[in-house]
């Protein structure tokens, strides 16, 4: 497991000590600024996000213009890793909820480091799963009714 204090993000403090290596020196910091659109709906992935703090909220835009939030990622999770499976359009758009601070990795150094190590791949899979569980999820019912 990862003991570098550095990365405050629970997902990438969970990966195996071998594969951390080949991912670490690829990361960068980022400042997660309220309200920047990290990316468009339907736009080339081409940077993945692992937020350290603050929250990132993954929107469908209607043909109504209206918005609608189907999943979160936060320091527990990772957003754009789909781009190191091969799915390299983004599905969502993807805004900063809440501000803070986080560590970014190109999709081309994901998916090399990918690539290397089944056991990182099959992590990103299960990642992914969970994601596209919770933008299933029922809503919760409306205690007012």
């Amino acid at each position: 497991m990862i003991s570098d204090n550095h990365f405050a993000n629970r997902f990438i403090s969970s990966i195996p000590q071998d594969d951390y290596e080949l991912l670490a020196p690829f990361f960068r910091f980022s400042e997660l600024i309220k309200r920047t659109v990290i990316i468009e709906g339907g736009d080339q992935i081409e940077q993945v996000y692992s937020p350290h703090n603050g929250i990132l909220s993954l929107v469908v835009v209607l043909q109504s213009g209206a918005a609608v939030e189907v999943a979160m990622v936060g320091s527990d999770g990772l957003f754009g890793a789909l781009s190191a499976l091969d799915g390299k359009i983004s599905l969502n758009t993807a805004v900063v909820q809440i501000g803070g601070t986080g560590s970014v990795i190109s999709t081309t150094d994901l998916r090399a480091v990918a690539a290397k190590s089944e056991n990182f791949r099959g992590l990103l899979m299960r990642h992914e799963q969970v994601i596209f569980a919770q933008a299933l999820r029922p809503p919760a019912p409306d205690p007012n009714h």
